[in-house]
């Protein structure tokens, strides 16, 4: 996105990808839902959309800060 993108096209931009990343996720969701709590499977969908949503192109995601992300700050 350009640093001149509204806060509404960033949220539109931010809404397409989730959807995007929820549609090609969804069966392999669906068969973990059956095997494993839904709080894995949460995680699993948040890890996927942490990634292409908060990485630095120059030095790329650090674990840390998808630690960080996961967790919402709040450690």
């Amino acid at each position: 996105m350009n640093k001149g993108t509204s806060k509404t096209e960033k949220k539109q931009d931010s809404r397409a990808l989730e959807n995007k990343c929820w549609e090609f996720l969804k069966p392999l969701l669906e068969q973990l839902h059956k095997l494993v709590d839904r709080r894995i499977v949460k995680t699993l969908l948040d890890v996927v959309m942490v990634i292409p949503m908060h990485r630095n192109r120059n030095t790329g995601l650090l674990l840390s800060e998808l630690g960080d992300h996961l967790l919402g700050g709040e450690r």
